[in-house]
């Protein structure tokens, strides 16, 4: 299920009344540890549930009765903080903390102690289950047990990706510190305005796709992009779009755009 839509809504205001989460692990002489989790990082739907990488760990919220269930160290998960979050066909929840990158499933946790120190920015599961990592200077895939970097050797190689999504056939758009990028399952295509395309899509921070085919993007100067069927255009704050910082697109082809202290 795509990310977002109005459960975004619900949340957030769910989160504002909500104040601390805390843990009382105190006893005479220790100390007590309060972790916040009112800073949302990344969000994952998963039929009736939404799990939410939060400043305090990973946070499932039921969405039949607003119930929740909150994971980190202190009940066993291997990490304090939690910033990204994706759900895969078979129902394993892949999360970056501070730990590095995880996996819960009814078994348990499992914690992927990479050799190379990378940093993650973004994460998306492509359709064969592949799981792809976007780091401040590559973008990593990984089967499980290989962690390789896809963008070494290409145009994209030494780039950040701060955000990446997967479509049909494999196929991989990203955002990336130079621009907007393509994978349509063979080579990477680079849009970039000093390579002549229209639209300036230097510094794009967010990327999704919607159901008609059209891929949407977020700058840094908080405008958002379409490109659809070859075509480029950008929607300002004439058009309504007042400081975007992030997308997320619904079943029907419609488009949410996260602004801030503007809403939504």
């Amino acid at each position: 299920e795509p990310k977002g839509g109005t459960m975004k809504s619900i949340i957030s205001i769910l989160f504002l009344v909500m104040t601390v989460f805390s843990f009382d692990v105190s006893a005479e002489g220790t100390w007590s540890r309060f972790v916040d989790g009112n800073h949302i990082e990344d969000m994952a739907a998963q039929g009736n549930y939404l799990w939410c990488a939060t400043g305090g760990g990973l946070v499932k919220w039921n969405l039949n009765d607003m119930s929740y269930m909150i994971y980190n160290s202190d009940n066993g998960a291997p990490f304090v903080k939690a910033s990204r979050v994706e759900v895969d066909s078979n129902g394993i929840v892949w999360v970056w903390g501070n730990n590095g990158l995880s996996r819960y499933d009814d078994s348990g946790w499992m914690h992927f102690p990479f050799s190379n120190n990378i940093s993650v920015l973004s994460m998306a599961i492509r359709e064969n289950g592949v799981l792809l990592l976007g780091g401040y200077s590559g973008l990593y895939s990984f089967n499980g047990s290989r962690l390789e970097c896809i963008s070494t050797g290409t145009p994209l190689q030494g780039l950040g990706f701060p955000a990446v999504v997967t479509g049909p056939n494999n196929e991989i758009w990203a955002a990336t510190s130079a621009g907007a990028a393509h994978f349509d399952g063979t080579k990477w295509i680079s849009f970039r305005q000093d390579e002549g395309y229209p639209v300036p899509t230097y510094d794009v921070e967010s990327v999704a796709i919607a159901s008609d085919g059209a891929v949407w993007f977020v700058q840094k100067d908080l405008k958002i992009i379409r490109y659809h069927d070859g075509s480029w255009r950008t929607f300002s704050k004439s058009d309504g779009v007042d400081g975007a910082i992030s997308l997320s697109a619904a079943p029907d082809a419609s488009i949410w755009a996260a602004c801030g202290k503007n809403g939504l």
